[in-house]
Parts: C-alpha cells; sequence; structure tokens
C-alpha cells in the first residue's frame, strides 16, 4: 500500500463522542507493537534454553499446515505452546516479564503509547486483546496500565500442561471472550488483521492500523480507511 496516514487522534475522539463510546479495544501484533510478541518470547524462551529449538522449525510449518486448512486454530496454538510444557506457572510469569523489558517494550509504537494514555485520561475503558498467551501479554497490558484478554493455557498443579484452557483469543473468539470480559457496550476497535474482522464489525468504530494483505482486502469491500502509528 501507498504511505498511510498517520492516525488523527483528535478525529477519534470527537467520533466517539457522536457515537457514545467510552469503550476501546486494541489488538497487539502490529498493531501497538511493531512486530509479533508471541515470536519474540517463543526466541527468548530458545535462546535462554528454556525450551526445544525445534520449535524453532516446527512454527512455521504449522502455521503451514493452519493456513491450507490442515490444522485447526486450537490445534495450531497447542502444538505451539507444548514448549512450555511442564514449566512452573511462576517461572514463566517471571520469564514473561523479563522477556518485555529486554525485547518488546522498546517495539511499542510510541504514538500507540501516547494514544492510550490519553485515553486513560479521558476516562475509557481500555483492553488489549490477543491470541497470545497470558505471560505475553500481562506484562505489556500492566506497563501501559490497562486491562487485557489473552489465550489462556491449562495449568495443573502449578504446572502448564501445554494445552487451552478456555477459547482461544482469535477470530470469532476475541468478540466471545470480550463480551465475557465487557458485557455488551459501544466500543471501539483496532486491528491491523484479517482475522480480526469479526472484532471489527462487532465493533462502533472499527479502526484499521497498519493493515495486512488480508485486511487490505476486507477495506476495499467494506469501505474502511486505514491508518498507522
Amino acid at each position: 500500500m501507498k504511505s498511510l496516514p498517520i492516525f488523527d487522534a483528535e478525529a477519534f475522539l470527537k467520533v466517539a463522542e457522536e457515537k457514545e463510546i467510552r469503550h476501546v479495544c486494541f489488538d497487539v501484533d502490529d498493531t501497538i507493537l511493531r512486530g509479533q510478541a508471541g515470536t519474540r518470547h517463543m526466541f527468548y524462551l530458545v535462546f535462554g534454553r528454556h525450551c526445544s529449538p525445534g520449535i524453532l522449525f516446527r512454527w512455521p510449518y504449522y502455521q503451514w499446515m493452519y493456513a491450507i486448512g490442515r490444522l485447526d486454530y486450537p490445534s495450531m496454538v497447542e502444538d505451539a505452546n507444548r514448549t512450555v510444557m511442564g514449566l512452573e506457572l511462576s517461572f514463566c510469569r517471571e520469564l514473561g516479564k523479563q522477556c518485555f523489558e529486554k525485547t518488546i517494550r522498546h517495539r511499542l509504537y510510541p504514538r500507540a503509547i501516547e494514544f492510550i494514555e490519553r485515553l486513560k485520561k479521558e476516562g475509557f475503558r481500555i483492553v488489549l486483546n490477543s491470541a497470545s498467551p497470558e505471560d505475553v501479554i500481562a506484562p505489556m497490558a500492566h506497563h501501559l496500565g490497562v486491562d487485557y484478554i489473552s489465550t489462556q493455557l491449562e495449568v495443573v498443579e502449578g504446572r502448564f500442561t501445554g494445552k487451552l484452557s478456555g477459547t482461544p483469543c482469535y477470530g470469532e473468539g476475541k468478540v466471545d471472550r470480550l463480551q465475557d470480559f465487557w458485557g455488551d457496550p459501544t466500543f471501539a476497535a483496532f486491528s491491523d488483521s484479517s482475522s480480526d474482522r469479526p472484532l471489527l464489525e462487532a465493533s462502533a468504530l472499527p479502526v484499521v492500523i497498519h493493515p495486512n494483505k488480508g485486511m487490505q482486502k476486507v477495506m476495499m469491500e467494506k469501505h474502511w480507511k486505514a491508518y498507522r502509528f
């Protein structure tokens, strides 16, 4: 795509006031963050020798199998998250904090941070809604001072089993999890990905940021505009 216009916070606030929106939902990867938090977390685990380096080869294969319809999303996520199977919950929480500070925090878009701070001052309720596991997203949400919804992994006797717990935060699942978290308020949603089409369509004010190729097609169909932070 041609160079995208910078997101206009003032214009957003004006429309939000007109639509009586007081809730804002943000996707994370490639929306408020440059790159993918989950991938950086995976590399951090591997290079810290906390899991097998084999995941770096298997993960692209899992993604390819999902793309061609040979693997459903929950199975793909469970396969990937076998990397933490058997690890203690408290240990993984600490690794998540370290990973955020060392490899993720500096990749947050400054304009996104400024906008979120503005929303907080204006009294909006804000949530990060991400497909990544809680260990990846919680430190970011705490840093930004906002709520979060993430894909949950099963824990038994204080250790991860490598299995999912509940509905993954992906596709329609993001909408279901958001409704469980907030109820049914009028909200605005920000995302880059076509996988978040259900979330954007459920919102009263969809905002496309840094659209991927799939989202570019959706934008043409829905007549949505795109911006950058």
